[in-house]
Parts: structure tokens; sequence; C-alpha cells
């Protein structure tokens, strides 16, 4: 499991309550960053690792955007290089800001689950989306438009990729 934030938020709350019901019937690892809920994590994780690298999709300039995708490109190496050395079968990622972990999980070989529940407002974030909707093995939207923005409207194979909420 992959998690953007150790922050209380949201999706990373929706992501501990995930990770607390699968700790019963799975191993987890889980990629978190520091923050007040990482301690949380750790108790129902068999390993917690260094958090991913989020790209920043909320109106960041493309310096800004370059410099995270550079960054989250080592970062899909060392992620696929966690999924097999701890032999993970599925990577969870909790936000669309987190690619590294998508491209390490298809690098790997296993599935990745991506669950949207950003609003795609800028181009930099609809393609984003769409970026996801292309290398995620599912994609989990929260409502039709998100499900739209990441290539699930209906349209071709992508359609058995993308699921609603």
């Amino acid at each position: 499991m992959v998690v953007h934030s150790a922050q209380r938020g949201g999706a990373q709350l929706v992501a501990l309550g995930q990770a607390r019901a699968l700790r019963r019937e799975y191993d987890l690892v889980v990629s978190v960053g520091a923050g007040p809920l990482r301690g949380a994590f750790a108790d129902v994780a068999t390993v917690v690792v260094r958090g991913p690298t989020c790209l920043p999709i909320w109106g960041a300039s493309r310096r800004r955007w370059a410099l995270q995708i550079g960054r989250a490109l080592p970062d899909a190496g060392r992620l696929a290089w966690l999924i097999r050395r701890h032999r993970v079968d599925v990577v969870v990622v909790n936000s669309t800001v987190l690619v590294a972990p998508v491209v390490g999980a298809r690098l790997a070989g296993v599935p990745a689950v991506v669950h949207a529940q950003e609003a795609p407002k800028s181009v930099a974030a609809r393609r984003l989306f769409r970026v996801h909707g292309t290398l995620a093995h599912t994609c989990v939207a929260i409502s039709p438009w998100i499900a739209q923005a990441l290539g699930g409207g209906g349209r071709g194979p992508q359609q058995r990729r993308v699921q609603l909420l």
C-alpha cells in the first residue's frame, strides 16, 4: 500500500481504514512519509518503508512538475525493487498524485489499483489522470467526471479498468 501523506486527511484516513481491514488477511508493506498517522500505519503493517514522491497536481509551475517527475522516476525503480523483494502481489495507491508506485508496479509485473479522489482541474492533472488510466490495472473513481478523466468514460478497453466507487 502506498499512501501519499501521513498527515490527517480524508484520503489518508480512508487508506488507514483499508489497511486495518486488509491486515487480517494480508501482510502489508506500507510506503508512507512522516506525519502523525505514520505510527498508525506502522501498527497495521508488516513493513513500513520511505514515503513516495508526489506530483504537484494543484497549480504548480512547469519547473516544479519537471523536478517532481525527475524524482518520481528513480522512486519508481526503488518501489519496483521493494515490490519484488517483499513479493508484493498488488499495489494499492491512495492518490493520483502518486505515479511512481504505479510505474514501479508495472516494472515489477504486478497490478496496481489507484484510488482517484482528487479533481483534475488543470491540464497537467488531466494528463496525469490519463497516465493512471493507462498504466494502472484498476482505477477507482469517486464520480463519473473523474472516471472520464481517467479514460473510463465508456470508451474502449479502459472501461473495464475504471470503477466507480
